[in-house]
């Protein structure tokens, strides 16, 4: 996103300061504010996923605590390696 907005950016001076085409001008603010309402809409539902994640997550490990199943298994249980 932001090595697009550099981009945008240079097209904006040229069009907006050099070329002054007052279309392009009108449109500058409603582009800039909707690229920035998308990227905090991705920001919110990107942490959202995060958080929900990790309390899903200590959510089954604090059953399998309660119920008193091992949470961490060695390598060795896992591979089926009897010592």
């Amino acid at each position: 996103v932001d090595a697009s907005l550099t981009y945008l950016l240079k097209d904006g001076v040229d069009k907006g300061f050099i070329g002054k085409n007052a279309n392009f001008i009108k449109w500058v603010p409603i582009v800039l504010a909707v690229i920035f309402v998308l990227r905090s809409v991705a920001s919110f539902i990107s942490t959202y996923a995060i958080i929900h994640r990790a309390k899903n997550s200590t959510i089954r490990v604090d059953i399998a605590v309660f119920f008193g199943r091992p949470v961490f298994q060695s390598s060795s249980h896992f591979f089926g390696i009897s010592q």
